[in-house]
């Protein structure tokens, strides 16, 4: 009767929670759902949770953690290449901050791009709108524990961001006449404008109603997105006589001798930024095919028993060398995450992925507030805006320079104009540059103020004439 109710709603992922099945249930259960189902069984008096999906779903799952005593599922799935980190929950009944900690300690280990939390939570995170009766208190420490994961992970109370002032509820007690939201959707930030609608659904057998979500999960089309210039180049000799050689190849070829200075400046960063482009994959690649052979290398040497002692140096210094490629893509890693003052072991690199992908997600427009007030959503309407708004910002309607210049003061002496007007000096430009700080990118080409104090003796001669 359960698996027919839930069919009739034609979801394609379903969490349930208090399944009190034991694994003689399984094969059972998979035939009258039809398709598969991933369990955490308790006892058939008690716990228990279980991750169904449709016939039409069909997700790759990468990874995953049951939980022993029943109480909750993490997934790791793929569908159609877009991939999401499943949490299937059942909090206990008593006040166990412990357990969140424990569950969300078990998540680190996961992917984590797109989060989808749900279940019987058995706590609520605001007394006056998500309970009514009884003592004030459910389960606060529990609520606590769970709430300082929300930022960790950038997680999203869907239900309640929809209905910020409402009163809403999932469990009822008759007895009592105690009600309280315990069952809701923790989702990524980045997913919430994905939501078609979240709502509460009558229980079928259960004093727990059925909390449905609805999403359009399709991938909007990503464009080139911004390049940046890679610091750690700079410390390449390699790349370091790649650069010097591209300056005086450009600069010394007929075609662009008699090129204005801006186009000759535009078009010889054009070519000095697709040869790093090239430069930077070619060298990715090559620490990558480098990583492979290290841990080869170690899964060989560390299977055999050894006694040779030179084959044991091998061995250590493998290790060594892969410890060193890792603690240099964490640096990498550090510095794309802007965590400028954590000191190295503080955190882990579970942190400092997550930290990056929080920044690229926070650079990503997912909605904005249009004319009268109308949400914009779709990615084609959002981009739209920005170019109306930006349009009409930066259009003059009205302008008339005489009456612009006749507002500012005369100039005071020779000195100010001298100082307005006089060529730029040398001496003042390179001290512009090198007070600037670095691992800024100053304009919107993308190189880093780095760069160009790397390669300012170089490029002087270019533009300078005494």
């Amino acid at each position: 009767m359960v698996f027919a109710y839930l069919h009739r709603h034609k979801l394609e992922v379903i969490f349930i929670q208090e399944t009190h099945s034991v694994l003689s249930d399984e094969r059972r259960w998979r035939t009258e759902w039809g398709h598969d189902i991933i369990f955490s069984h308790g006892t058939n008096t008690n716990k228990g949770v279980a991750v169904l999906f449709s016939a039409g779903l069909s997700p790759i799952v990468s990874k995953k953690i049951t939980d022993v005593h029943g109480r909750f599922i993490i997934l790791d799935i793929t569908v159609n290449d877009d991939s999401f980190t499943l949490l299937c929950v059942y909090g206990p009944n008593t006040d166990n901050a412990t357990f969140f900690h424990t569950v969300y300690n078990h998540l680190e280990r996961f992917q984590c791009d797109n989060i989808i939390c749900g279940g019987d939570f058995n706590f609520v995170f605001n007394l006056t709108l998500d309970k009514y009766g009884g003592v004030q208190n459910t389960n606060f420490k529990a609520g606590d524990a769970c709430l300082s994961y929300l930022d960790k992970y950038s997680l999203d109370d869907v239900w309640r961001t929809r209905n910020p002032l409402s009163s809403g509820f999932t469990w009822t007690s008759n007895i009592d006449n105690i009600r309280c939201r315990l069952d809701f959707f923790l989702i990524s930030k980045k997913l919430v404008n994905k939501v078609i609608d979240c709502y509460f659904q009558p229980p079928l057998q259960s004093d727990h109603h059925i909390v449905i979500l609805h999403c359009d999960i399709s991938t909007e089309p990503r464009g080139p997105g911004y390049w940046k210039f890679n610091n750690s180049l700079l410390l390449d000799p390699v790349y370091i006589d790649l650069v010097n050689s591209l300056i005086s190849n450009y600069s010394s070829d007929p075609h662009n001798l008699n090129r204005d200075p801006a186009s000759f400046w535009e078009g010889l960063k054009y070519t000095i930024r697709n040869s790093t482009i090239r430069f930077s994959k070619l060298k990715a690649n090559d620490s990558r095919i480098y990583e492979n052979n290290l841990i080869k290398k170690i899964a060989q040497l560390a299977s055999d028993s050894i006694s040779d002692e030179n084959l044991l140096n091998d061995l250590k210094d493998a290790r060594n060398n892969l410890h060193l490629l890792y603690k240099k893509k964490l640096e990498g890693i550090m510095v794309r995450s802007k965590a400028r003052w954590i000191e190295e072991g503080e955190q882990n690199s579970k942190y400092f992925l997550s930290l990056e992908k929080r920044n690229k997600q926070q650079n990503t427009i997912y909605k904005l507030i249009g004319i009268r007030e109308m949400p914009l959503t779709n990615n084609s309407d959002i981009l739209t805006h920005i170019r109306d708004f930006y349009t009409e910002l930066y259009s003059s309607h009205y302008s008339d320079p005489d009456i612009c210049f006749s507002l500012l003061p005369e100039f005071q002496g020779i000195v100010d104009y001298d100082v307005c007007e006089g060529p730029l000096d040398l001496t003042e430009c390179s001290s512009a540059l090198f007070s600037m700080p670095n691992g800024k990118s100053p304009g919107s080409d993308g190189f880093s103020t780095d760069f160009y104090k790397k390669f300012w003796p170089h490029l002087v001669p270019l533009f300078w004439t005494h």
